[in-house]
């Protein structure tokens, strides 16, 4: 039997489209009948299409294909976005259509037209995303009935009061919910419903919706997954949270400015379920030490944590890799060199990516080796930043990437591919100088090193000359 020509074989047409734009796929959709019968599909299945400000022109310029070419392959586009109005797009029916994307946002009322005259004509529409869209009375009735959609996300628009009991039975059927900039603080409290199929929640900027409301909908999901959270009165909720029992969340990512206990009480709340969290962020103000007790309960079965907030927390952040054997990733504030050498070892032998800064007064160089030993015993290690924290007003050194400092302890990070580092706060120059030898110790152990990002040195000749080695080697310096 003879081999299956390669463009005949769906992944293989798959991966080679990928690779290409659009005006690529348009040229090779012109090679021949059989090659437009392959390419003609990636060509029109994801479509942009709208007017964007060119502030060079001072002016609205169109982008994306004309109206008649979208029309005669309407029934090909399975993902559309339709950025501002364009007349004529919403009588359309796109019949295979699964993605929705519609942005009216700062274009004139006039100028609108019903969601519904598209959505209509999309009955295979699993996600749908709308932004600045005047909702017209019985929208969410009628949106409701549509048999497929699952995933819904909301920005910069608003539901009067009367609209709300036909958008919480919407929200009953959604798998998916992201809402920014969305406002509605009236209406019908969804206390007494229950969102069964709700898996993931994305809210942010929901000042704008009660507090209640949003409690009430992330406890009333059993089936909750993924909850991100930005919320700005913590305060205000944070007994509720801890007296009513929580979803099975496995990713929970909170932004919020509190006090401690505030914090304590909602992870309280939360911890009654501590097998599941797996992924962890704490961003804004206000963690300490009654938070990080009843934070303490998941540590055996974090995989990854972001703590880049607002706070001092050295121990707390060290505590998650001394407690954390599952720990696969930590994004953490600046750590305390001291903090590092006075607690004990650290467990996550599966930790993948580390970003932190370990921070150093004047006077303690002489722990540097101790913690480029700690760093040694992570084996399993990809990624390492040592970066200065942004915004940060402290005057301490940051760990001295030099032979002379200790560097020569990570000869067992064998797995790394990216390096950043800051060795020094900007406010305190010159840096510590690279030298060819630490470099070449770099490229001779690091064999799978790909990315260096970094001050190597002050000296402009020598600093070439060291990204020549790297380079050499095929690794990118930025």
């Amino acid at each position: 039997m003879p081999p299956t020509p390669a463009l005949e074989i769906q992944e293989i047409t798959d991966l080679i489209a990928s690779y290409l734009n659009g005006k690529d796929l348009a040229i090779c959709a012109r090679v021949s009948k059989s090659w437009r019968d392959i390419f003609l599909p990636h060509r029109w299945r994801v479509v942009r299409v709208g007017f964007s400000f060119e502030e060079y022109l001072g002016t609205n310029v169109h982008f994306g294909p004309d109206r008649d070419h979208i029309y005669s392959h309407r029934h090909l586009i399975q993902d559309l976005s339709l950025i501002s109005e364009l007349a004529g797009l919403h009588v359309y029916q796109y019949p295979n259509l699964r993605r929705l994307m519609i942005d009216t946002f700062g274009i004139i009322t006039a100028y609108k037209h019903n969601p519904m005259d598209r959505i209509d004509g999309t009955p295979s529409l699993v996600d749908l995303e709308l932004s600045g869209v005047d909702f017209v009375p019985g929208f969410w009735e009628i949106l409701s009935g549509h048999p497929h959609i699952r995933n819904l996300a909301l920005s910069n628009a608003s539901i009067k009061a009367d609209d709300t009991p036909g958008f919480w039975k919407m929200c009953m059927k959604l798998k998916g919910l992201r809402m920014r900039n969305f406002y509605f603080r009236d209406g019908v409290r969804p206390r007494n419903m229950v969102f069964n199929q709700m898996r993931k929640l994305d809210m942010n900027g929901a000042d704008l919706i009660r507090d209640a409301h949003q409690l009430d909908l992330i406890l009333q999901s059993p089936k909750l997954e993924s909850l991100e959270w930005e919320i700005g009165r913590l305060k205000g909720i944070s007994k509720q949270a801890s007296n009513r029992p929580w979803p099975l969340i496995r990713k929970l990512h909170i932004f919020s400015y509190a006090e401690d206990m505030d914090w304590a009480f909602l992870l309280n709340g939360v911890g009654a379920n501590p097998w599941n969290i797996v992924d962890l962020r704490l961003h804004g103000w206000g963690l300490d030490k009654e938070a990080f007790r009843a934070l303490s309960v998941h540590f055996t079965t974090l995989v990854k944590v972001d703590f880049r907030g607002k706070w001092d927390i050295s121990r707390m952040s060290l505590d998650v890799l001394r407690f954390c054997p599952r720990l696969e990733i930590l994004k953490a504030w600046n750590v305390a060199a001291k903090d590092v050498v006075e607690r004990g070892p650290w467990v996550c032998q599966r930790l993948r990516e580390l970003k932190i800064y370990f921070r150093f007064s004047p006077s303690e160089q002489s722990l540097q080796p101790l913690v480029f030993e700690r760093l040694s015993t992570l084996v399993r290690l990809e990624q390492l930043t040592i970066e200065y924290p942004a915004g940060s007003t402290d005057r301490d050194y940051g760990l001295d990437f030099r032979l002379d400092c200790g560097l020569g302890h990570l000869a067992s990070l064998r797995q790394l591919t990216d390096l950043t580092f800051d060795m020094i706060s900007d406010s305190l120059p010159p840096f510590p100088q690279l030298e060819m030898e630490d470099v070449t110790w770099m490229v001779d152990n690091w064999k799978k090193l790909k990315r260096v990002k970094g001050p190597l040195n002050g000296d402009k000749e020598v600093k070439a000359q060291l990204v020549n080695v790297f380079e050499s080697h095929g690794i990118d310096v930025q």
